[in-house]
């Protein structure tokens, strides 16, 4: 049980560079917006966890 509902929440990181996000909007496609260096970025870790449809894989999700 522990693993499906863990203990840690949040990794917090800060971007080293500059660089661009993007992001899934499900069924509508994708969204990209610019992450400045400096910037607090909190990985969500349960969402790693979470697919939208837990018996399909998306590889183009997982490796760019």
């Amino acid at each position: 049980m522990i693993r499906y509902g863990g203990q840690v929440i949040n990794i917090p990181k800060v971007a080293a560079q500059d660089t661009t996000l993007t992001v899934s909007k499900g069924e509508d496609g994708r969204t990209t917006f610019p992450v400045p260096s400096g910037t607090c970025i909190d990985i969500h870790v349960p969402g790693l966890h979470h697919n939208r449809t837990p018996n399909t894989f998306y590889h183009e999700d997982k490796f760019l």
